[in-house]
């Protein structure tokens, strides 16, 4: 979720998460348009397999 660069409106997002179960649940099911986190090992396992 972006919130901006206000401190006062990243703080209180924070603590909304912190607080809120049901936001906190919500957010971590989210879909994430950046992948899963493993393009690096895919892309040194597609690098290993083209030079064996």
């Amino acid at each position: 979720k972006l919130v901006g660069t206000d401190k006062a409106r990243i703080v209180s997002e924070i603590f909304r998460l912190l607080d809120d179960k049901d936001a906190y649940s919500a957010m971590a099911r989210a879909h994430n348009p950046f992948g899963d986190g493993t393009a690096a090992k895919q892309i040194a396992e597609i690098v290993a397999r083209a030079h064996r």
